[in-house]
């Protein structure tokens, strides 16, 4: 969920957080917080899988699709909340919501893969692959000039 997230925001959606606005935190306040955002990624795995311990999907694929589900009522929610009392780029918002829909979509996935895996070493292996090509990607979408780098000074 983290590389996801990491792609979506520090790649896709980077021109969106680059624009002026009293909603958003300067880059220095936002990167001291990071820390809280990925925090709250336990929370929404310990959703995940609250539900999915219940009865588990039967393969990766409705993992997938039943995380993105839960990310999209979870995200969906919460940002009509907060677009009715901020000021929140409509952009913005339905750029976070459907990417924090996918990161849900992608943790309920992996989930699925570790839980119906006899081996806890697969998963992990294509989860590290994973991470390592979403940081490649947003890396590349920064230096092409693509995605605008955040710099701190």
């Amino acid at each position: 969920m983290i590389a996801t997230d990491f792609l979506i925001h520090g790649g896709i959606l980077a021109s969106l957080y680059m624009k002026e606005s009293p909603f958003l935190l300067s880059a220095e306040l936002a990167f001291i917080r990071i820390p809280l955002g990925y925090l709250s990624f336990l929370l929404l795995a310990w959703l995940l899988y609250y539900f999915f311990k219940k009865e588990w999907p039967i393969n990766k694929r409705d993992g997938f699709t039943q995380g993105l589900t839960i990310g999209a009522i979870v995200w969906g929610s919460m940002l009509m909340g907060l677009y009715s009392i901020s000021t929140i780029d409509p952009l913005l918002a339905l750029g976070w919501m459907a990417g924090q829909s996918v990161e849900m979509g992608i943790g309920g996935y992996f989930m699925v893969f570790a839980h119906h895996s006899e081996k806890v070493s697969k998963p992990l292996k294509v989860l590290g692959l994973f991470f390592l090509l979403m940081i490649v990607i947003t890396i590349i979408l920064q230096v092409a000039g693509i995605a605008p780098a955040v710099k701190i000074n």
